[in-house]
Formats: structure tokens, C-alpha cells, sequence
């Protein structure tokens, strides 16, 4: 069963949620382990939130990325190059983010 990671970004400024968008729909061709593409599917976009009970962020850009397994995603998180890159590049942009992980059933 595949697993999908879902993220949320608060990012005030609308040119870098652009590159945001543009950056997680580029992984899926961009990141590699051990020479071969490992990402199944990656959707970005730019997002308006309707409701938020949660008094949370004010969410700017949604992304998810599918994987085959968790060690897959721990990859991809901890360990791929072309991620660390991108986050240590981009680690002051967004003014609040959340992750979340599940796996999703076809019916």
C-alpha cells in the first residue's frame, strides 16, 4: 500500500508560493535513491482556506507526495539530497507549515 505525505505551508509572500508550487511538483523528477526515480506522485498548489476551526496558520500552498513505503518517505525527508537542499534553502519562507501521513484506500 503506497503512503502520502500531505503539507500545509503558510507563506505570506505570493512570488515564493510560486516556487513552492513549482519546487514540490519538480521532486517527483528531481529526487532519486540510488539512481532511480522513488517518488510515485507529487500535486502542489496554491490554496485559500475556506474554514479553519483551529485559529491555526493562514495556509498559502498545499502539497503531497505519494511514496511506494515509510522508508520511501523517511528517504525522502531525512536523507535525499535534493529535499535537504531544498530546505535548508528555504527554511525562513513560510510562516508556519504541517505535515500529516496516511495511507489511502480506493473504493
Amino acid at each position: 500500500m503506497t503512503l502520502t505525505r500531505i503539507f500545509t505551508f503558510a507563506i505570506p509572500d505570493a512570488a515564493a508560493q510560486d516556487v513552492a508550487v513549482s519546487t514540490f511538483n519538480g521532486f517527483k523528477d528531481a529526487c532519486k535513491k540510488n539512481g532511480a526515480s522513488y517518488i510515485i506522485a507529487t500535486h502542489a498548489t496554491k490554496v485559500k482556506v475556506l474554514k479553519d476551526t483551529t485559529g491555526g496558520a493562514a495556509w498559502t500552498v498545499y502539497a503531497s507526495i505519494t511514496f511506494a513505503s515509510e522508508d520511501d518517505a523517511n528517504y525522502f525527508a531525512h536523507e535525499d539530497p535534493v529535499n535537504q537542499e531544498v530546505k535548508a534553502k528555504n527554511k525562513d519562507m513560510s510562516a508556519g507549515f504541517c505535515v500529516v501521513q496516511g495511507s489511502f484506500t480506493t473504493f
